[in-house]
């Protein structure tokens, strides 16, 4: 079965690299269910679970248990945002957050409710949608008797209060008074409203 053009010298180092092609992973570990091609890739992740952490970062005191973490961390520091995207100028330090920004420029909502069957761009939107079905509505308006499942939503509604957003017809809404002119540091009434 030949698939690529690779030559090695030694036999067994064609077989590690026959698992590329085959996808055997036949080195588990005892910890978890996960499974490597290599016996090195296994001694790597058994890091995590030994709590091991020997690479360490030159900028800070942050460890890790894996080469690659501590590269993806150097980022921070660096600035380094090695993945752009095409549509636009953006660039990222992290191909998942590419890949998540990618999707404004598309209609494609990859993330759907099992409850309600509503579609969602990002997973994080999902996740907040959920609390809606469990009930859970942990954001309260300080105007009024209203909860709401997210923080943005709140938000979002207080600008209604703040007169900053037109009230839907169906709500009923006690604007925020103005301050009174000796209110404002300044004197005059460009202040924003206080909360009550």
């Amino acid at each position: 079965m030949l698939t690529c053009d690779k030559k090695f010298a030694l036999p067994g180092d064609l077989k590690q690299h026959e698992r590329i092609h085959t996808g055997e992973k036949p080195f588990s570990c005892s910890q978890c269910d996960k499974k490597f091609a290599l016996p090195g890739y296994l001694k790597l992740h058994e890091r995590i679970h030994a709590g091991e952490e020997p690479f360490s970062c030159s900028q800070c005191d942050k460890k890790f248990a894996l080469p690659s973490d501590l590269k993806l961390h150097e980022r921070i520091h660096t600035g380094e945002e090695p993945f752009s995207c095409s549509q636009c100028d953006k660039k990222f330090a992290l191909s998942g957050d590419l890949t998540q920004h990618e999707r404004i420029h598309t209609d494609e909502e990859h993330f759907t409710c099992l409850q309600c069957d509503k579609k969602f761009k990002h997973f994080g939107d999902l996740k907040q949608h959920k609390k809606t079905h469990a009930g859970k509505e942990p954001f309260s308006c300080s105007e009024c008797d209203k909860k709401f499942a997210c923080l943005d939503n709140l938000k979002q509604h207080d600008k209604i209060h703040a007169g900053f957003l037109e009230a839907p017809s169906f709500m009923v809404v006690t604007p925020r008074k103005r301050p009174a002119e000796d209110d404002c540091a300044d004197g005059s009434r460009n202040c924003r409203p206080r909360y009550e």
